[in-house]
């Protein structure tokens, strides 16, 4: 009887990690790479299958496994009928348009499916987080890392929207003084908007901008 696993693979603004999952959930070997997103969408994709040759090299020490596909958690807003990237703020330059499914069956030949990484970190916390919440509740996940994200989900259901928009607070625009401009939420409110912050108010108020360099570090880590 062959132990089925799947591939496991997310993709944020700071680096890459890619896994193997058990049915259950258990991880049984992992691997990281930066994700160098300056660099492009094509040197990400790199970076990406990497990860994914590391973790599968582990698979001859997990006996008696079988691949059954491959689960890519990813920033930006994805359309998961063909896994594809619509949309991706600055984090990840030219990530929008990227095809995951036509890219990872190309070079790993396992069915693929994509999601937001908020929406997949939000499927993961109902299915193996251990909560308290009821059933029925209306939940809402918000995840702040090199980006700000977020998901909802209602039911046990994670909600997307007929646009695939929903949860994905970090986009809203928002009033920013400095700039005179309405900018994303996500470019002040996330570890990289931060870390930005930090740069523009040290020279006149260094206790406080120390304090959200910080929470910056804390969020891209």
């Amino acid at each position: 009887m062959h132990d089925e696993l799947v591939l496991a693979l997310e993709i944020g603004g700071t680096c890459v990690r890619g896994g193997l999952v058990s049915r259950s959930g258990e991880l049984r070997a992992a691997a990281r790479h930066d994700t160098e997103a300056h660099r492009g969408a094509d040197h990400v994709l790199r970076q990406a299958a990497a990860v994914l040759e590391s973790v599968q090299q582990t698979l001859d020490t997990q006996g008696r496994a079988r691949l059954r596909g491959l689960g890519i958690s990813s920033a930006g807003v994805i359309d998961t009928a063909c896994a594809r990237v619509v949309a991706a703020g600055d984090t990840l330059p030219g990530w929008a348009g990227t095809e995951l499914r036509r890219h990872f069956q190309a070079c790993t030949g396992l069915p693929v499916q994509a999601d937001n990484d908020a929406n997949c970190a939000l499927a993961g916390e109902l299915w193996r987080g251990g909560h308290a919440v009821a059933d029925d509740a209306p939940v809402a996940m918000i995840t702040l890392g090199t980006g700000l994200g977020g998901a909802w989900a209602l039911g046990g259901r994670v909600v997307v929207g007929a646009t695939q928009r929903a949860g994905h607070f970090g986009s809203v625009r928002t009033w920013h003084g400095s700039q005179q401009a309405f900018v994303p939420l996500e470019s002040l409110v996330s570890g990289s908007g931060l870390r930005n912050l930090y740069h523009l108010h040290a020279a006149h108020d260094a206790p406080r901008a120390a304090g959200g360099l910080q929470v910056a570090q804390w969020a891209a880590d």
